[in-house]
């Protein structure tokens, strides 16, 4: 009859010794050398970033690569192209290599051989661009050079609001062409 009872008790023990084991055991930890990583970043392909106020776009802009930091929710963009809209209508078009977009400021920053063309024929072409957005104010920075209709306007730096009403010109000089 023991014979008969040898797997049973057999089975029973190992099943006791695996319970035992799993609530005595202690915690699984890591393995050694593992380090906690935090959230990954987000890389999309083709994307686009937009700002609207009151139903009405105020800027929008498409990147070939957007990288989003999963910490701060800052956007790195690669290849830009974008457009201001103006509140008197028309428009701005920007292109640039590179940049980032400040979600938190909002604030836009464009680098690599930046150029915008106005619907109204104005030309600027500069290194760098910032456009504060909660300022309305856009800041060109880098051999930057305002032209239209032969008119040449340089500078270390040229600053204009959004419905380039104001324009203010540091390091540079005004030349009028042929």
């Amino acid at each position: 009859m023991l014979k008969k009872y040898r797997y049973i008790m057999i089975a029973a023990a190992l099943a006791i010794a695996v319970v035992w084991w799993l609530l005595e055991g202690g915690p699984v930890g890591p393995p050694s050398g593992h380090r906690e990583v935090g959230a990954a970043n987000i890389v999309m392909t083709g994307g686009r970033i937009a700002e609207e106020k009151d139903g009405k776009k105020i800027w929008e802009m498409t990147a070939e690569t957007i990288e989003i930091d999963s910490k701060t929710g800052q956007n790195t963009l690669i290849g830009v192209k974008g457009r201001l809209y103006r509140q008197a209508g028309g428009a701005i078009d920007i292109a640039a290599g590179g940049g980032t977009y400040d979600p938190e400021n909002a604030e836009i920053f464009l680098s690599g051989g930046v150029t915008a063309v106005y619907s109204e024929g104005w030309r600027l072409k500069c290194r760098e661009i910032k456009w504060d957005s909660a300022k309305g104010l856009i800041s060109a920075r880098g051999d930057a050079e305002f032209t239209k209709d032969g008119l040449l306007v340089y500078g270390s730096e040229i600053q204009a609001d959004r419905e380039l009403t104001k324009i203010k010109v540091a390091g540079g000089g005004l030349r009028k062409g042929k």
